[in-house]
């Protein structure tokens, strides 16, 4: 490989890490975060694009783009929310959040142009996220061991939100990492490596315990019971060692769950405490930004207010169950937020995104005979379902933060790759 060469390979490897490195955006002393991250990620697409054009246009593959169903039904849902402006109640809101939309877009086309141009940015990219997620998962832990000896530790921080803004973004974004951390789990193969593996996957879980997040602990038992299941139907046709690797997940799992509780003993943030008390301020706020998105959407469901207007129209319908100077800010549901702004025509272009992307992984899954080849696919199926319970109860959809593994997901997904042997060396 000569020095050209090398530098271009670089580059690449470079490239394809700006969407990753959204979370370490300075934030510049503003209050809402994402600003400063949607700024970074419209910079970044802009080098990207002029590095794709300037010195990789020749291997670049735009049937990638042109043919890509994720790429196309994304782009129904922005014009479809682009009609919404014709009946928005203030305009400049729907230019604002649609604009946050289409940056999200053309993320996930550099992101499908620069896999396209580099096989080996595949297993790259699987590496570059399990080191995120180590520094995620150390940055809270070490905030619990500095807070353990006067007792704050056991009570929900703000730090505990790691790189995030609040806890609840914090523990989801571990959450949907923890799938890529099982698939290198189950394809490693040095002893040192794989003990590195569960010790980071048992801090991951003891991280998500005492964030108390219910969702995202929810969200973490449902996908341990379905990798769970996954095993299990492959339990004949799957070697030693990774029957050894599953009981021993299963079993971490537990006693991580056991550990935090019985350290927790007493205190409102145990493990038990949190997932049998459901009925309580937090609770009550969502059910009421449900009940007022869907009454709106019975009585409009073809012309909403608009896209990005909702906390304009949700301020005035839930006026009446508001505490002090709180506002209806989101629906904490995705979807019903977007059939409340951009009617049911605008939720189902934006649901049309993951059905055929969920359609193309089940086809993936059951052509692929190698055991390895359908981990890499289930652990993208566990992480869009993870987004999906992120999306029923908060609102990911306009976090930058909360969006770069699934514009990842759908960029692996989009490209479909075939020789996993290859690409997973």
């Amino acid at each position: 490989m000569n020095s050209k060469a090398k530098t271009i390979f670089y580059l690449d490897h470079i490239f394809v890490c700006f969407v990753l490195l959204t979370p370490f955006v300075p934030i510049f002393g503003v209050i809402d975060r994402t600003g400063p991250q949607f700024y970074y990620l419209s910079i970044s697409q802009l080098c990207i694009y002029l590095y794709l054009f300037l010195f990789r246009v020749e291997k670049l593959h735009f049937d990638f783009i042109r043919k890509n169903k994720i790429v196309l039904s994304y782009t129904l849902f922005l014009i479809v929310s682009l009609f919404s402006f014709v009946f928005s109640i203030n305009i400049n809101e729907s230019i604002v959040e649609w604009n946050q939309y289409f940056t999200l877009f053309n993320s996930l086309v550099v992101l499908v142009l620069l896999l396209g141009v580099n096989r080996s940015l595949w297993s790259f990219i699987f590496k570059a996220i399990i080191l995120l997620l180590s520094i995620e998962a150390l940055n809270i832990l070490f905030v619990f061991i500095h807070n353990f000896d006067s007792g704050a530790a056991f009570s929900r921080l703000k730090e505990y939100q790691g790189l995030s803004s609040n806890q609840n973004i914090g523990a989801f974004a571990l959450v949907i990492k923890i799938p890529f951390l099982l698939h290198f789990i189950l394809k490693a193969h040095n002893k040192y490596f794989e003990i590195l593996l569960f010790q980071l996957l048992v801090i991951v879980f003891f991280d998500v315990f005492i964030i108390a997040s219910r969702g995202a602990i929810l969200s973490m038992i449902i996908i341990v019971l379905l990798f769970s299941i996954f095993i299990l139907y492959h339990i004949n046709k799957i070697n030693k060692s990774h029957k050894i690797k599953f009981f021993a997940t299963i079993f971490l799992f537990i006693g991580t769950a056991i550990f935090q509780n019985v350290l927790y003993q007493g205190q409102t943030t145990s493990l038990t405490n949190r997932m049998s008390n459901y009925v309580d301020d937090s609770t009550n706020y969502r059910l009421d930004r449900y009940k007022d998105a869907l009454s709106y959407i019975i009585e409009n469901p073809i012309i909403g207010t608009g896209i990005g207007t909702w906390k304009i129209k949700a301020t005035d319908l839930g006026s009446d169950t508001m505490k002090e100077y709180q506002v209806a800010y989101h629906a904490h549901n995705d979807f019903l937020q977007l059939a409340a702004e951009t009617g049911l025509i605008g939720l189902l272009s934006y649901l049309l995104i993951f059905v055929i992307t969920f359609v193309i992984l089940y086809k993936s899954f059951m052509e692929e005979l190698d055991f390895n080849s359908r981990v890499f696919w289930f652990s993208i199926f566990l992480s869009l379902i993870v987004f999906f319970l992120d999306s029923m109860i908060n609102f990911p959809r306009i976090r930058p933060y909360s969006q770069v593994v699934i514009l990842y997901v759908l960029a692996f997904v989009s490209l479909q790759p075939k020789n996993f042997k290859r690409i997973f060396k």
